[in-house]
């Protein structure tokens, strides 16, 4: 009955994998379990879900886990190394060192695993220590080189040798004194010796082999065979969120790719394909995501292939709908408030045509100034306006403190359509109001629609949510300004406030307002996890029948 139960929790996590809302909840869920049958740690193999954890970027779910079943005594080598994996993602390579070395000195299957993790972990402490020339420097490295070389030379596993090549060529770049009996470019041509062996036998390449050959062929500076390495690793049925940004961050942080022109352009659109894969564990800063767009689409075309025009022209919507959204910040210490996106006046009112106005929730900025005494809700005099992909392209100094709001020109109670329009004093001629679509997707099992939330999660950069972004479901207009919610699961936290929800043809369907364990809608009973926005033709409606002459605040 035990196992039952623990099976069913196990496969409960796997299934839960990909959802934000989810998988935490699955995760602690076993967790909880395991506190109170510690013997059933050992009783199966933990391989399956700490895999599909990793394959996700769940690392610190994955840490809990595995910090968990070593606890509780279980000895597979899979959970010492995936725990190190997890910590090393985390940012904690020296805890990750001590905990991998038991597995490392060992006779357990994944011992040489292990030892490429030890490696990998001194390589960041390298990279991320920017340690650079001196003896400190070239100790780090000189350990990460003598990890991945030890399990090199066992059993010549392709990613411990491409490895030693980017630290071999990356301690030549640092003027490095490190000590290995081949070169950068020598262990290059063993690794790509070794993929045409592979291949030359009938073996299927995956991922890692062409991520691999890709790595090799940029140690020889062969650019063409490099891109076509590139295109067969995206094209790969197996390549997933961790692969990808393993390789980019490989390619840019250790080999330098991005000092030459070619090289840049690879990082730039393997950083476009991790935008539109649909994942969001990862956050792209404006500069990136500035660069990645300015990429010419012959050469996405070039090193993608036909799916190349598809990622270029999904970056090139990103980013156009990016720049009309802002972040509201307070004036006098610039802390982040919530969002904000630039919207045509008339189509709330005609007596606002032809302005370019702001909308976002009344809990972030509010006409009420008896609701401004909590200090979360911001007034006009106090907020400030910053659009930074505008501000990337435009090389606007850091100094730059911010649009003004002049006047709010309407506004709804947060139990209401929780929106307030705002009269900004000077919005730049770059940043044109976002298309409102005039209706909702049509709600289908069989082809789920997706919702897509850019904003400013807690207070930082602009972010693209684009992961489990299912539309859930809506409330239709019906009859008088009542607000009409919209209910998804695309991942947000506090700071998305105000943000404008597309579907997936990049038109503005609701304005974000609210998270977490919501009653379900159009009389059905229970609750789900889910975020909801306001549908924004809700909002359109209620502007033009309650923002009368003369009238700012309306406790619609």
């Amino acid at each position: 009955m035990a196992e039952d139960k623990l099976k069913s929790l196990i496969d409960g996590l796997i299934r839960s994998i990909k959802s934000a809302e989810e998988m935490p909840k699955a995760s602690q869920r076993l967790v909880e379990y395991l506190n109170d049958n510690p013997q059933d740690a050992s009783r199966v193999s933990w391989d399956a879900p700490l895999k599909a954890m990793r394959a996700a970027r769940a690392f610190s779910q994955m840490a809990k886990l595995a910090e968990c079943l070593i606890g509780f005594g279980c000895e597979q080598g899979i959970v010492r190394r995936q725990y190190g994996q997890a910590l090393i993602e985390l940012g904690m390579p020296s805890a990750a060192i001590s905990v991998l070395r038991p597995l490392a000195d060992s006779n357990d299957c994944e011992n040489l695993e292990a030892k490429g993790l030890i490696g990998r972990a001194h390589k960041d402490l390298y990279v991320k220590g920017k340690l650079g020339k001196g003896p400190i420097g070239e100790g780090t490295l000189q350990k990460a080189l003598d990890a991945y070389g030890e399990a090199y030379a066992a059993k010549k596993p392709i990613w411990h040798g491409i490895n030693i090549a980017a630290l071999l060529h990356r301690a030549k770049i640092d003027g490095l004194d490190v000590s290995y009996d081949k070169t950068s470019e020598q262990m290059a041509s063993e690794v790509l010796g070794c993929i045409e062996d592979k291949a030359k036998r009938g073996t299927p390449l995956d991922a890692w082999d062409w991520a691999t050959a890709a790595e090799a062929h940029v140690a020889q500076e062969n650019w063409e065979a490099a891109d076509r390495a590139i295109k067969n690793y995206v094209a790969s049925p197996d390549r997933d969120a961790f692969h990808l940004w393993g390789t980019l961050r490989q390619l840019v942080k250790v080999w330098n790719i991005d000092s030459d022109p070619r090289g840049k352009e690879i990082a730039n659109v393997l950083q476009g394909e991790l935008a539109s894969y649909g994942d969001g564990q990862f956050t792209f800063t404006p500069k990136q995501l500035v660069e990645a767009a300015n990429v010419q689409r012959e050469t996405y075309e070039r090193i993608l292939g036909h799916e190349g025009a598809k990622t270029h022209a999904w970056i090139q919507q990103m980013l156009a709908c990016g720049r009309s959204v802002g972040q509201v910040r307070r004036r006098f210490d610039s802390d982040g408030f919530g969002t904000c996106f630039v919207v045509n006046g008339e189509q709330f009112n005609e007596r606002w045509k032809g302005q370019r106005l702001l909308l976002t929730n009344e809990h972030v900025v509010t006409a009420n100034a008896s609701l401004n005494a909590d200090g979360k809700t911001l007034l006009k005099d106090i907020a400030v306006i910053h659009f930074q992909i505008y501000e990337e392209e435009n090389n606007v100094p850091q100094s730059f403190s911010g649009i003004t709001v002049k006047d709010v020109l309407w506004c709804s109670k947060r139990q209401s359509h929780d929106a307030t329009l705002l009269l900004a004093d000077g919005i730049p001629d770059g940043i044109p109001p976002l298309v409102l679509g005039a209706g909702l997707p049509v709600l289908s099992d069989e082809d789920p629609q997706s919702i897509y939330v850019i904003g400013h999660p807690g207070g930082r950069s602009l972010a693209y949510s684009i992961q489990e972004n299912k539309l859930e479901d809506y409330e239709s207009l019906g009859d008088g300004p009542r607000p009409s919610r919209v209910h998804y699961t695309s991942p947000t936290e506090p700071g998305s406030s105000g943000s404008p929800a597309f579907s997936s043809d990049w038109q503005v369907i609701a304005l974000h307002h609210a998270g977490g364990q919501m009653s379900r809608l159009n009389g059905q009973s229970g609750t789900y996890p889910a975020n909801e926005g306001i549908w924004i033709q809700s909002i359109c409606r209620a502007a033009r029948t309650c923002a009368q002459d003369g009238e700012v605040w309306r406790s619609t």
